[in-house]
């Protein structure tokens, strides 16, 4: 509930004031997101908290496209790790 009234707020308040805070939270190399999600991928907790955080990630993604940029790198990284890591398992 909490994730779902964070990703309403982020989405759909002030615009122009929680874009980059929002971006922040999505893809800080420290404590985002997408760090949580990188920790957790071998881990079977949490497993509805994931769906969200990437449910909601697409639609951030989707309607502020250009938001990635700054993170653009970083993401292409994380995201080739994790390919690695699938692959590595089987």
């Amino acid at each position: 509930m909490l994730v779902a009234l964070t990703a309403h707020f982020l989405l759909f308040a002030s615009y122009s004031v929680n874009i980059d805070m929002a971006a922040s939270l999505l893809f800080n190399s420290e404590r985002g997101i997408l760090y949580f999600l990188k920790r957790s991928l071998d881990k079977s907790v949490h497993v509805a908290a994931k769906s969200t955080f990437l449910e909601f990630t697409a639609e951030f993604i989707s309607r502020s496209p250009n938001t990635i940029t700054p993170y653009i790198v970083e993401i292409k990284v994380r995201e080739l790790a994790k390919v690695e890591c699938i692959q590595d398992r089987r």
